[in-house]
C-alpha cells in the first residue's frame, strides 16, 4: 500500500494543501497517518474519509463537534503501528481487545509469580533449618573432640 503525501492528496482531492493538513490535523483519529522522515503521510483508505469530512463542512454546514460525531459513529478510530520495519494500521477496538488479553496474561504470571515465590520461601525456611541442624551436630562434635579420651568413659 503506497501512503500519499500531503502534495498527493492535495491534487487527488482538488483542495488547497493547508486545508488538507488542516483536516489531518484536527480529524487525524480517523485518518490514517504517520511520518516519514519530516512529511507527513497518509494511507489511501483515509481518502474517503477526507472527503465525508469536506462534505460534511462544505455541502451540510456541520461543525467540528458535529463532524467528530459524525466520524465517530461513521468509522472507527485508527493507529498505525510499527513493527520490525512494518506499518500496520489497526483500530483502537483491536488494541484494547489485545490490553485486555495482555492484562489477563500479566495477572495470570503475577499469580504465578506469588505461588513461585511461595515455594521459594518454604524451601528457604526449610534450608535454614538443615543448615541449622548441621551447624548444631558440627558444634556437639567439636565439643566432644575437645574432651580428653580418659573422660568419655566417666
Amino acid at each position: 500500500m503506497k501512503w500519499l503525501t500531503i502534495s498527493e492528496l492535495r491534487r487527488k482531492l482538488n483542495l488547497p494543501e493547508t486545508t488538507v493538513r488542516r483536516y489531518i490535523q484536527e480529524y487525524g483519529a480517523y485518518i490514517q497517518q504517520k511520518k516519514q522522515g519530516h512529511m507527513i503521510v497518509v494511507a489511501p483508505d483515509s481518502v474517503e474519509v477526507i472527503r465525508e469530512i469536506r462534505k460534511c463542512h462544505i455541502d451540510h454546514g456541520m461543525t467540528k463537534e458535529q463532524v467528530e460525531e459524525y466520524l465517530a459513529n461513521r468509522h472507527t478510530m485508527s493507529l498505525v503501528i510499527a513493527q520490525d520495519d512494518k506499518e500496520k494500521g489497526v483500530t483502537v477496538a483491536e488494541v484494547l481487545d489485545d490490553m485486555q488479553k495482555m492484562k489477563k496474561l500479566i495477572s495470570k504470571l503475577v499469580e504465578e509469580n506469588m505461588k513461585l515465590r511461595n515455594e521459594l520461601e518454604q524451601r528457604d525456611r526449610k534450608l535454614e533449618e538443615k543448615i541449622e541442624s548441621i551447624h548444631q551436630l558440627l558444634e556437639s562434635s567439636q565439643n566432644q573432640k575437645k574432651k580428653t579420651w580418659w573422660k568419655w568413659f566417666k
